[in-house]
């Protein structure tokens, strides 16, 4: 290839990625998640990892919060620990998080959408009321 096209690849890339890129951040100790609403409301930060042990710390039992409506959530540590039609927050063996149903459809049992945000709070406190959502589903 001719050196100017190359040169317009990648002018034209570049631009490209810096339209469609994406800020995450993670959170890695209990310091941080005590500020997460704070977190939440910095500008540019698109989503937020927590940890399993972040997620565990939350307790047994919490609430997942989709908008106006509010879940009773297990943390359970494998599949099929669930009960029929229930909802459990499960740490697999990589740690990842996943919500998940027995014989169902979390994403279903939600009402989840495309680009909608998940809140876990312990069973027991009110959520905070400080989070919002941006267009797009990003955290704002």
């Amino acid at each position: 290839r001719r050196v100017g096209e190359i040169a317009r690849l990648r002018d034209g890339y570049f631009a490209q990625a810096d339209q469609e890129m994406c800020l995450i951040v993670q959170i890695e100790s209990t310091t941080g998640l005590a500020a997460l609403d704070e977190i939440l409301q910095v500008a540019g930060v698109d989503a937020v990892f927590i940890g399993p042990s972040d997620v565990a710390s939350i307790g047994p039992v919490m609430r997942a919060v989709v908008g106006d409506d509010v879940r009773s959530v297990r943390l359970e540590t494998h599949f099929a620990a669930l009960d029929e039609g229930a909802i459990g927050a499960v740490i697999d063996s990589y740690g990842m998080v996943a919500l998940a149903v027995d014989r169902g459809s979390a994403a279903s049992a939600l009402r989840l959408q495309a680009g909608d945000a998940v809140y876990l709070y312990k069973g027991d406190g009110p959520p905070p009321t400080s989070v919002t959502l941006r267009s797009g589903g990003s955290l704002g």
